[in-house]
């Protein structure tokens, strides 16, 4: 007789209960399990692109881009009869410099007081340099005949006693938004603008003093 036959119903009947919640309880460590690594598998598929994860955390693992435009058939580049644009000159520049030859590349005299014979035009376009504006505005205080010192509204924006300006704003939230940079990319290129521009020279402190400046809430500080 095996040791199963000398168990009691009663002992039979505990064992299996035992053994019923062992199993629940193996079932649902399992389901835990599970969980966590259908979201670890989640976590390593994110990207920049499917995710609310900037583009530098990608690293070297970063999807190639998808191009959501469909096949057209036609060739790559210009078509046949499209008219290219280009840069051309213009009749007025806004600023002519003349360049004088100084010596005759044949013999090597010297070609000043030598007629002139032509001009060959080259025309550059560029952008001027940024240069700051500063504007100052006095609120005057008058006091009435009553006795009450009145002082003149502000211009709509005009704040504190010194501030950023709105063009300078939208660069800093073009940088920010329009170029998807992270928190220091973002001021280091905000850097490289404010010394070009020259605000440089009129800036005191580090770079968490723009809350005094006008720029408080423009980008987050984390």
């Amino acid at each position: 007789m095996s040791a199963a036959d000398k168990l009691s119903y009663d002992e039979l009947a505990a064992q299996l209960v035992e053994l019923s919640a062992q199993l629940a309880e193996m079932k649902v460590q399992l389901e835990r399990a599970n969980a966590r690594i259908a979201e670890l598998e989640a976590q390593l598929g994110k990207n920049s692109s499917n995710s609310s994860k900037p583009p530098s955390s990608d690293g070297l693992d970063k999807p190639p881009q998808k191009s959501l435009r469909g096949r057209s058939g036609r060739k790559p580049g210009g078509q046949a009869g499209h008219r290219g644009q280009t840069l051309r000159q213009v009749e007025r520049p806004d600023r002519t410099e003349r360049h004088e030859p100084v010596c005759c590349r044949g013999c090597g005299t010297d070609l000043a007081g030598a007629s002139e014979v032509g001009v060959e035009r080259r025309q550059v376009f560029d952008i001027p340099p940024i240069a700051v504006t500063i504007t100052e505005h006095q609120l005057v205080k008058r006091r009435c005949g009553c006795g009450t010192v009145t002082r003149a509204d502000a211009p709509g924006g005009v704040e504190a006693p010194v501030q950023y300006g709105p063009r300078a704003a939208a660069i800093v939230i073009y940088l920010y938004l329009g170029q998807f940079l992270s928190k220091g990319p973002h001021r280091q290129s905000v850097g490289r603008v404010v010394r070009y521009a020259g605000l440089a020279r009129h800036h005191r402190g580090d770079g968490r003093t723009r809350r005094r400046h006008g720029c408080h809430g423009l980008v987050p500080d984390h």
